[in-house]
């Protein structure tokens, strides 16, 4: 394998982190990616000129191709400026003075696309408020379809490539085509942030769902519920976390919630609005009536309790107390009715006889002449 040359722009005495590089670029990107970025630096400050893809690994006790992911990532933030020869071996690698990320008065592109004729950049405030209110509006927008051209057209916007980027770095691995069709509906159609567009994928994958319909869903869902920031969002799955966290231990589980399961929790949470500690008691009483996680009938609870307007457990303990009060005289009028019917059966529907002492001397009489 070809030998590497490293070359720079300032000078190279001390090993130099830029601030802008740690403020703005260390923060979005895998942590790999960044000790990559760091040793080459280290290797141009030492003189170390002659390196090599497999050199760089074994230092660093990583594989090749995470090696070449991490200077291909690099590449795309316009970092480093990386030279191949007609192999595609990387021969050269000249290290760029990091930029603060342009965030406006950058050059517009604009995409064709017929159902959102908008230009690729974060856009106006009228136009994302416009974008947000469509997404909560029974899914009013409706989803594009990229073509590879518009796409890549899109991609030559900083922000748009920082973002999509930074996404490939939180997935750790290059995103597929349905991955950059979410993220660049999320940002131009439903007018999420790139800040909050990497925190979605953030939390997907740290609940190991790195689906783009899964993501999606999440996104979709976010955005009915007016979220729209990152800010929210962090509130919001603190809350949900906690919540079911708090399930899982009433109903002994040790796992993330199934899909239908969380369906049930969402509705439990965001529709009926109930608080956590009635959720709890519900499926407290499920797992006691049942024996099992039962979330459909932990369900029914909760929907009888939502439709007499139960807000507490105080309301609950209320409720029971009534229901206990009208199952009494129902519960006394069939047991009557159970005596009856016992008292007019066929064995004691006859005639009692009364037996006097003399009757039973003269049966005893007979026994022992029997005898």
């Amino acid at each position: 394998m070809s030998t590497i040359s490293l070359r720079t722009n300032h000078n190279n005495d001390v090993t130099i982190i830029s601030n802008i590089f740690i403020d703005s670029y260390m923060p979005t990107a895998n942590g790999a990616y960044v000790k990559v970025y760091l040793y080459l630096l280290r290797c141009l400050s030492s003189n170390t000129f002659d390196l090599s893809i497999s050199t760089i690994a074994d230092q660093l006790e990583d594989t090749e191709k995470d090696i070449m992911r991490a200077i291909a990532y690099w590449e795309k933030v316009n970092l480093i400026l990386v030279t191949r020869d007609e192999n595609n071996q990387i021969t050269n690698i000249t290290f760029n003075n990091p930029a603060v990320p342009l965030t406006e008065n950058y050059p517009l592109y604009t995409a064709n696309i017929e159902v959102n004729k908008t230009n690729i950049h974060q856009g106006t405030a009228s136009t994302i408020a416009n974008n947000k209110e469509n997404a909560t509006s029974n899914d009013a927008i409706i989803k594009p379809t990229y073509t590879k051209a518009q796409i890549e057209l899109m991609s030559k916007d900083d922000n748009v490539q920082l973002l999509l980027a930074a996404v490939e770095s939180y997935m750790a691995r290059p995103l597929k085509s349905a991955d950059q069709q979410l993220i660049l509906y999320l940002y131009e159609n439903i007018g999420f942030s790139s800040d909050l567009i990497l925190f979605l994928f953030e939390y997907c994958i740290s609940i190991n769902k790195k689906s783009a319909s899964y993501v999606e869903a999440v996104a979709l869902g976010w955005a009915k519920e007016g979220i729209d920031s990152e800010e929210k969002a962090k509130q919001y799955t603190n809350k949900y976390n906690k919540t079911y966290q708090a399930i899982n231990k009433a109903f002994g589980l040790n796992r993330t919630p199934g899909d239908i399961e969380i369906k049930f929790i969402n509705k439990w949470i965001n529709h009926l609005n109930l608080p956590l500690e009635l959720i709890i008691e519900a499926c407290n009483r499920t797992l006691l009536r049942t024996g099992k996680p039962d979330f459909n009938y932990a369900d029914k609870i909760i929907t009888s309790w939502s439709e007499n307007n139960v807000k507490s457990i105080t309301d609950v303990t209320k409720l029971d107390q009534t229901h206990a009060k009208q199952a009494k005289p129902a519960y006394n009028a069939q047991k009557q009715t159970v005596a009856k019917t016992n008292t007019n059966n066929k064995f004691n529907n006859f005639a009692q006889r009364n037996y006097s002492k003399e009757d039973f001397r003269k049966m005893e009489q007979l026994l022992l002449n029997k005898q």
